[in-house]
C-alpha cells in the first residue's frame, strides 16, 4: 500500500522547504562562502538500486511530466519509492565555483513522490 501521490503544486513547495532547511543547516555548519543548489533530480529505486542514474531526469515541477514518471514506474517490478532529491554545493568564493574548486553535495535534501510500503 502507498500513500496518495501529492500533486505537483505540492511537489514544487515541499522541495522549496526540503532545500531551504538544507541550506539553512550547511550555513549553521559552514561559516561563510558560496553555496549553490545541484537542482531537483527524479529518483527510482527497485531491488535496492537507482533506475535512473544521477543527474538523468531533471524535476521540471509539471503536473503532466509527475503523471508521466508514475505512470512509467508505479508498477515496476520490486519497487521501492520515487522521489525528487537534491543538494547543495559549496565553495570558499564565486571564482573557485567557476574554477571547478568546489565541495559537492555538503548536504542533501529528498521529497517523497510514492514510497511502496
Amino acid at each position: 500500500m502507498s500513500k496518495p501521490i501529492p500533486s505537483a503544486a505540492q511537489l514544487r513547495k515541499d522541495c522549496s522547504a526540503s532545500y531551504q532547511a538544507a541550506l539553512a543547516g550547511a550555513k549553521r555548519q559552514i561559516k561563510g562562502g558560496i553555496f549553490q543548489s545541484r537542482g531537483k533530480w527524479i529518483r527510482v529505486i527497485a531491488n535496492g538500486d537507482s533506475v535512473l542514474d544521477n543527474g538523468e531526469c531533471e524535476f521540471k515541477g509539471t503536473q503532466k511530466q509527475l503523471d508521466e514518471i508514475v505512470a512509467k514506474y508505479k508498477d515496476l517490478p520490486g519497487l521501492e519509492g520515487i522521489y525528487i532529491e537534491g543538494g547543495v554545493n559549496w565553495s570558499n568564493n564565486l571564482i573557485d565555483f567557476y574554477e571547478g574548486d568546489y565541495e559537492p553535495w555538503v548536504t542533501e535534501w529528498a521529497v517523497n513522490i510514492l514510497v511502496k510500503e
